[in-house]
């Protein structure tokens, strides 16, 4: 009976939970700009307009259901990674509907969950369905570049019994791969032939698309011409390399394509450019064109988190020193100083430095625990999957940071719409979420708290 009113209840509320979600979408909240905490400013009058308390913090959002000892967590994010002008289905916050499908920045990297979230204890509250816990609602602003929403919310506040991280896909992960973000910088860059490189503005985007300067030489750019991959043009004395790569989310790099990458690699094998420059790129060259650590002497994998991965999203050359960003994920093979020492090893040899800019170890929950049963319980019981089992993300999000969590999905299905490799997708232009499987997430994300509630 209870599931039949939950359905129902979302079918009947559909314009209104979507005319939210839009509400959200329209917002530019990227990362680490006024907007990002602006928009909490929003989302405190959601909640509070549909009868929830909330608590505005410098940087995240706490929204309350109930006040009873036990304590069920859903987290969320209102921030989001900076746009690019590839988009072709919709602008990044004007959203558009297309054949079920709502594009737009945030659209499943992480708006739709605060509206899961949001819509979640609405349906426990107006359905008045038996719900003793407590239920913490949790809006961060700063989960894509440094999470100082979450690290300054556990140092003041004692996480809930158990949350669902409403940042990942289904039926549950229960476990973050280690992250470890890096700015490389070439001390002995002294180049003859290369001006300048430079692609990319997040640590976490594989770089989509690098452009390169080059001394002119006639053989040179008659050699680069005849290069697939890159546009070639000259201005002056110089020539002016163009590529496009398959860009996506850092943590998953297996079919992405570095732009920066394919510029170094035809600058390495055309006879005409510099020995000195082909020699000071060599290095770099394998970090952007190789996936698994093997540059670093990270190269690694184990039972839990599996392979080690390293991804690059940011290339430049500023005051004539080459610089480049690294997006480590990592497993059980090393602790943090392990592998910052393995790291260090190899780039004292390239005469490099490095800070670190952002850094998380690995972390799992205990699969021996009743909440992720009831988790995949409510999961399989809505699916008739029964062969669903939790899994490790390669992602980073706010699990790391609470002790008892699994992470999410905001969304049951997804449609690739036709777009080309490295479009639709968390962090990619055309990012979109399909509004049917973005209505049943909602559903089973209840269904979960339901399941959780009767844990003793």
């Amino acid at each position: 009976m209870i599931n039949e009113q939950i359905h129902s209840y979302i079918q009947e509320n559909k314009k209104q939970i979507l005319e939210d979600f839009i509400t959200l979408l329209k917002i530019p909240s990227i990362s680490d700009t006024d907007e990002a905490k602006n928009i909490l400013y929003k989302i405190k009058s959601l909640y509070e307009t549909n009868g929830f308390s909330s608590e505005l913090y410098e940087d995240y959002l706490l929204s309350h259901y109930k006040k009873d000892k036990k304590t069920i967590g859903l987290f969320a994010h209102a921030d989001v990674v900076p746009v690019d002008d590839k988009w072709t289905k919709a602008k990044p916050f004007e959203p558009k509907i297309i054949d079920g499908e709502l594009f737009a920045r945030g659209a499943t990297d992480d708006k739709g969950a605060i509206i899961i979230s949001l819509y979640a204890m609405k349906i426990l509250k107006e359905l008045n369905i038996p719900f003793n816990s407590s239920l913490l609602c949790f809006t961060g602003a700063n989960e894509e570049t440094s999470m100082n929403d979450i690290k300054s919310y556990v140092k003041s506040h004692t996480p809930p019994d158990f949350s669902l991280v409403l940042d990942a896909a289904f039926p549950v992960y229960y476990g973050d791969k280690g992250l470890l973000w890096l700015l490389l910088t070439f001390n002995d860059s002294n180049f003859e032939d290369l001006i300048d490189l430079n692609g990319g503005n997040a640590y976490n985007i594989i770089l989509g698309e690098a452009t390169a300067k080059v001394k002119y030489s006639l053989s040179l750019y008659n050699e680069l011409l005849f290069n697939e991959g890159i546009t070639v043009t000259k201005k002056d004395d110089v020539i002016e390399i163009f590529a496009k790569g398959i860009s996506s989310h850092g943590a998953i790099p297996y079919n992405s394509v570095n732009a920066g990458g394919i510029i170094l690699e035809v600058l390495n094998n055309a006879k005409h450019f510099s020995k000195n420059d082909k020699k000071q790129l060599a290095f770099p060259l394998k970090l952007l064109t190789t996936y698994d650590g093997e540059a670093l002497n990270i190269k690694s994998e184990d039972e839990i988190y599996r392979d080690t991965t390293v991804s690059n999203g940011i290339l430049r050359i500023e005051n004539g020193k080459l610089k480049l960003s690294i997006d480590i994920r990592y497993g059980n093979s090393f602790t943090p100083n392990m592998l910052i020492s393995h790291i260090q090893s190899v780039l004292e040899k390239e005469n490099a430095s490095f800070e670190v800019i952002k850094d998380g170890a690995p972390h799992h929950t205990n699969l021996d625990n009743k909440y992720i049963d009831a988790c995949i319980r409510a999961y399989r019981e809505h699916t008739c999957d029964f062969d669903a089992k939790p899994r490790i993300n390669a992602g980073g999000t706010y699990l790391r940071f609470l002790s008892n969590s699994v992470e999410v999905g905001t969304a049951t299905k997804y449609n690739g719409c036709n777009l080309p490799q490295g479009h639709g997708g968390a962090h990619q232009p055309n990012e979109h979420i399909n509004i049917d499987g973005f209505f049943e997430a909602l559903e089973i994300i209840v269904k979960m708290l339901i399941e959780c509630d009767k844990v003793c």
